[in-house]
Order: structure tokens, then C-alpha cells, then sequence
């Protein structure tokens, strides 16, 4: 009896969307708190010397913040998702088959 590989799909893609729905939130509290020092996070991360010409841009309101983690948890599992799907088929072989929608 060969062995298949369970994997359950929709629980790891929403857990992927939930963690980084917590780590966007958690993100946006820390520019609120220290923008300055987020601000020189960012565009060191970005290989930039600053973001003074995108400061007049960059407003932290809760509106923005709320589209902003709805945007990353549906883009994060449709990518998971994505993945999952291409992981399943390439791991296909022969008839042993990859359980990843249950």
C-alpha cells in the first residue's frame, strides 16, 4: 500500500493570510509609532537613501490600513494557493497523487 502526502489546501493558505495580515498590522503600528525610523527602514530595504519625495504620499490612516491587510491576506492565498497547486503537480507521479483539496 503506497503512502500519499495530506495536505489540506485552504488550512495552509489561510494560515500563510492570517500570518501575514498579523505581521502587516503589526508593521503599520510601528510606523504610527516610529515613522521616522521606519521611514529609514524602508528605504534602506528599498537600496534608496530616503523617501522624502514619497513622504507627501505615504498616509498611515485606518482605512488604508485596513485595505492594505485585506490586499496582502488575498494576495498571499491566491500565491499559496498557487503554489500548492503547481507543488501538486509536479509531485504527481504516476498514480500516486498529492491530496491537497479535501
Amino acid at each position: 500500500m503506497k503512502k500519499t502526502k495530506n495536505f489540506f489546501a485552504h488550512q495552509i493558505t489561510l494560515s500563510a493570510s492570517i500570518a501575514t495580515g498579523i505581521v502587516y498590522i503589526i508593521y503599520a503600528a510601528i510606523i504610527v509609532f516610529l515613522p521616522e525610523y521606519t521611514y529609514k527602514l524602508t528605504a534602506s530595504l528599498l537600496h534608496m537613501r530616503s523617501l522624502e519625495p514619497f513622504m507627501p504620499y505615504i498616509q498611515v490612516t485606518g482605512e488604508n490600513v485596513f485595505s492594505g491587510v485585506v490586499q496582502a491576506t488575498l494576495y498571499t492565498y491566491g500565491f499559496v494557493m498557487l503554489m500548492l497547486f503547481i507543488y501538486k503537480k509536479l509531485s504527481c507521479k504516476n498514480n500516486d497523487h498529492a491530496i491537497l483539496y479535501h
